[in-house]
């Protein structure tokens, strides 16, 4: 598990990206056990209240988005953003021309082509 935080610092205009957390687990963790672990070291270990975090970004994995759903409890004003790029790598394709067009862009300008 790796929970990675970027923010700005007061009074600078240059965003910071820090590994807070890397921890090898032993087994797979459901969505109550990650939250658990993400709000404890965002609000315990790091003194990140509910009012300091305001979104974050996560691949689409079902585990992810029950796990956000229930750190929403504590962080209600978390914006909760799925990567494009995670979705594309999954190979889920959805049949709606204005997701397939913006994927297309998102591919061309983000994506290396291999």
């Amino acid at each position: 598990m790796a929970i990675v935080v970027r923010f700005f610092q007061e009074g600078i205009f240059k965003p910071i990206q820090s590994l807070i957390r890397l921890e090898v687990v032993a087994k797979v963790l459901n969505g109550d056990e990650l939250s658990q672990r993400l709000i404890s070291c965002l609000e315990v270990e790091y003194n990140l209240g509910p009012r300091v975090i305001i979104g974050g970004m996560r691949d689409g994995a079902f585990v992810n988005g029950a796990t956000m759903r229930n750190v929403k409890f504590f962080y209600a004003d978390y914006f909760d953003v799925v990567c494009f790029s995670h979705i594309r790598k999954c190979g889920i394709s959805l049949q709606i021309s204005s997701f397939g067009f913006l994927c297309t862009v998102l591919d061309r300008l983000v994506l290396p082509q291999l």
